[in-house]
């Protein structure tokens, strides 16, 4: 057995015996001792017991830690850049401010998660559960979320440049869009608007919506073009935002209407 010891300028965080670093931190977790601000960096952790530990702002910077229990765990401000928390529980943890920048979260639980204003540039969110998480001002800039759930997720303020939302369930989500818009009023207002903007009758759209190439999309159909290029300017932008959402799998057909979604609240 060896000591491991963790110091802080201010404080010694956990002093004890064992042979792995894991070891290590599990035996603190449970002694409820506090790993704030603890160096973690490349440590495995794979399939660790550490529910409701505190790391907050703890450097676990290319950690591996899939499978692990870290339900409720405090990780506000940790830095867990490139780490591997691949089917990982993190149900009800508190992720504030933290930094999962080309993180893997494949399968990951985040139900109740709070992910405000976390940095998940880059993350792999691949079917991961993030219903009911809070990502207010999150930036999920290029993250694949790619089969994710977000059900009833917060997302207002969220930065989704470049994700992949291919295949995720955006049901009740609270997400607007970087054109304004609620998911809700996107649905119900501005794709009925734009479809019909050529002169086409919303039903006419139906023979369409399965077709994911420009030859008979629904684009295509809405202002007999051609291409993208051929879209009256001024809507060029909003039918390529279509076209990207479209192709992701997330505008259903029929669209849903007003009513439908004031009866679903």
């Amino acid at each position: 057995m060896k000591i491991v010891k963790w110091l802080r300028p201010d404080m010694v965080l956990w002093d004890g015996a064992a042979d792995t670093i894991s070891e290590a931190v599990i035996a603190a977790v449970k002694a409820r001792a506090t790993l704030k601000g603890a160096d973690l960096t490349g440590a495995t952790l794979r399939g660790a017991t550490l529910t409701g530990a505190d790391l907050m702002g703890a450097d676990l910077t290319g950690a591996t830690l899939s499978g692990a229990d870290l339900m409720g765990a405090n990780l506000t401000g940790a830095g867990l850049r490139g780490a591997t928390l691949r089917s990982a529980d993190l149900m009800g943890a508190t992720l504030r401010g933290a930094d999962l920048t080309g993180a893997a979260l494949t399968g990951a639980a985040l139900t109740g998660a709070a992910l405000t204003g976390a940095d998940l540039t880059g993350a792999d969110l691949t079917d991961a559960i993030l219903r009911g998480a809070d990502l207010m001002g999150a930036d999920l800039t290029d993250a694949t979320l790619r089969g994710a759930t977000l059900t009833d997720a917060t997302l207002r303020g969220a930065t989704l440049t470049g994700a992949t939302l291919k295949g995720a369930t955006l049901m009740g989500a609270d997400l607007h869009l970087p054109t304004g818009e609620t998911w809700k009023e996107y649905l119900t207002e501005t794709v009925p608007a734009l479809l019909i903007a050529g002169g086409k009758d919303l039903a006419s759209f139906a023979d369409h919506w399965t077709c994911h190439d420009w030859a008979n999309c629904p684009i295509a159909h809405a202002f007999d073009a051609p291409d993208l290029s051929q879209v009256p300017i001024l809507l060029r932008p909003r039918a390529d935002q279509f076209i990207q959402l479209f192709d992701a799998h997330q505008i259903p057909w029929p669209l849903p209407t007003k009513a439908e979604q004031a009866s679903a609240v």
